[in-house]
């Protein structure tokens, strides 16, 4: 009897040592992207947009002859499904990140001026018999698969309105080999 109870007393004294909570999971290797790192990547794929040059044979977004010095960018960078949509209307879909003026500072174009502004209004510019002499482009921006974006790499959806190429919707793709975003058309569709 005393064997027995000495037994129930060492299973009793071991469970709660066998039974210890493991430590918590170790995060993910790759978490969804952060607002600052979709702010950075979007700023890439506009700077890397095919504004006046396009290696890709695609076409370029602006020319010689119908300039786009300003370029009106649309402050919601909304999400989207995998298969992103050729036109969206981006106060009609989830925000992923709103863009300010210190995000929009990010990208790189020399020789262009970058504004927010809405992209309903912006793009009802184009009625105007003025729109080809404005030198204007207006840019709405959305994160493809957003469920499946990583930190490193993400995939956008662009709708360009540009007086040289009208209407294009480029699929863009950012990637952060090294700390700074990349940028590189991957498609630039147009009507």
């Amino acid at each position: 009897m005393a064997r027995t109870a000495h037994l129930l007393l060492w299973v009793a004294l071991a469970t709660p040592a066998c039974r210890e909570a493991a430590p918590p999971p170790a995060p993910p290797a790759h978490g969804p992207p952060t607002p600052e790192a979709i702010v950075a990547a979007a700023m890439a794929v506009v700077a890397a947009a095919p504004w006046d040059t396009d290696p890709t044979g695609w076409g370029a977004l602006c020319s010689s002859r119908n300039p786009c010095d300003t370029i009106l960018i649309e402050p919601r960078v909304v999400s989207l499904p995998t298969q992103a949509p050729a036109f969206f209307v981006p106060d009609r879909r989830p925000v992923a990140v709103l863009l300010d003026a210190k995000g929009i500072e990010r990208a790189e174009l020399p020789g262009r001026h970058l504004v927010l502004s809405s992209w309903i209004e912006c793009s009802a510019r184009r009625e105007q018999r003025t729109w080809a002499a404005a030198r204007v482009a207006c840019v709405a921006l959305g994160v493809a698969g957003m469920e499946t974006a990583r930190p490193d790499a993400m995939t956008f959806a662009l709708m360009v309105l540009a007086p040289a190429k009208g209407l294009s919707w480029p699929r863009m793709r950012a990637i952060r080999p090294q700390g700074a975003w990349r940028g590189r058309v991957l498609s630039n569709a147009s009507e």
